[in-house]
């Protein structure tokens, strides 16, 4: 049995200069698979990023998904410090899940909404967001950046935390399925995200 050539013999890797690195690894994303696409993702993941700039890995599925996604990441926001549960109903999944920066794990919106109804935490004076990579993968998207909050209880205290949101296209429309946020130790906040090392 003869072996497959390797990917840069058979033109599908070309040689690089260490500058286009970055370039590689996004153009090589459309053609890794399982497990090679994870380690992609961690690799980008690793770059400075200023504010402003996104990194788009993948094919969206239409080409208006970015701005939908831009769009629907804005209406989280806004929903979550305004309280909006008929707005976050309408672009949270039943089934979503958080993995929250308090060290809970939260099962479904349901839950989510409960914790909101209960308690003072996550009530924003002040909350931003900076979008550094949207990776799309068939009807699946992951959204990766900083975010930014200001406690409605203390104002002129900022935290930020970096925060992965999982998007699923189902029944029509783009969903929040799950999400993972992490608050930064006070020395690596910057406001164009972590540094790479």
């Amino acid at each position: 049995m003869e072996e497959e050539a390797p990917p840069m013999a058979r033109g599908l890797i070309t040689p690089m200069k260490s500058t286009s690195l970055l370039s590689a690894l996004l153009a090589s994303f459309r053609i890794i698979h399982g497990p090679a696409k994870a380690l992609v993702l961690l690799l980008l993941a690793g770059f400075e990023l200023h504010a402003g700039e996104t990194i788009i890995v993948g094919q969206p599925r239409d080409p208006g998904d970015e701005a939908t996604l831009r769009s629907f990441e804005d209406r989280s926001r806004r929903g979550v410090v305004a309280r909006d549960y008929t707005a976050l109903a309408q672009i949270w999944s039943e089934r979503f899940v958080v993995n929250a920066p308090n060290n809970r794990i939260f099962s479904s919106r349901a839950e989510v909404f409960d914790f909101f109804r209960k308690s003072a935490a996550d009530l924003y004076s002040s909350y931003k967001k900076i979008i550094e990579c949207i990776a799309f993968d068939g009807d699946v998207a992951v959204v990766m950046g900083v975010e930014k909050v200001s406690p409605l209880d203390a104002p002129t205290v900022s935290q930020q935390r970096r925060y992965t949101n999982v998007w699923k296209f189902t029944s029509g429309a783009w969903l929040l399925i799950a999400r993972q946020s992490s608050y930064l130790p006070s020395a690596a906040q910057s406001p164009s995200g972590p540094k790479a090392k």
